[in-house]
């Protein structure tokens, strides 16, 4: 009988982990508002961090897919942070930059960003191949 508990015991804390999973999506669900709640380093494990709204490291994050807007503000916010065209391939985010060549406006790519959601929509994971960095936020 101990045994069987021992397993039910093991069997729900495996399900309950704290570590949620995440998957690819229709890019619909990047519309709306998001805070940042964990900030990691790429290719090194156990190094994310919870973040409040009182850490330096707080982040807001507007995603606009219609008008093709990415906003990034930083704690504290005072709004002189710039909003960024984006481009957005599959499961990638282009952050886009401006420039004239030849009388002409370029837009170059300045950062190169992949998305992910949890199961329940609720969380966004956003790796960051050129700051080599992994943020999670939650909608709000």
């Amino acid at each position: 009988m101990l045994k069987y508990f021992g397993a039910l015991v093991l069997l729900v804390s495996l399900a309950c982990s704290s570590n949620p999973k995440f998957f690819k999506k229709d890019k619909k669900y990047l519309n709306g508002k998001w805070r940042l709640v964990e900030i990691g380093a790429l290719n090194q494990e156990n190094t994310f961090f919870v973040v409040d709204s009182s850490d330096y490291n707080f982040k807001k994050l507007i995603i606009d897919i219609d008008k093709k807007n990415f906003y990034l503000t930083t704690y504290p916010f005072h709004d002189f942070e710039p909003s960024f065209p984006i481009l957005i391939e599959g499961d990638t985010i282009f952050l886009l930059s401006g420039t004239t060549v030849g009388n002409e406006l370029v837009m170059l790519k300045k950062n190169t960003i992949t998305y992910k959601f949890s199961e329940d929509y609720k969380l966004l994971e956003l790796i960051n191949f050129d700051e080599k960095d992994i943020m999670i936020f939650s909608r709000y």
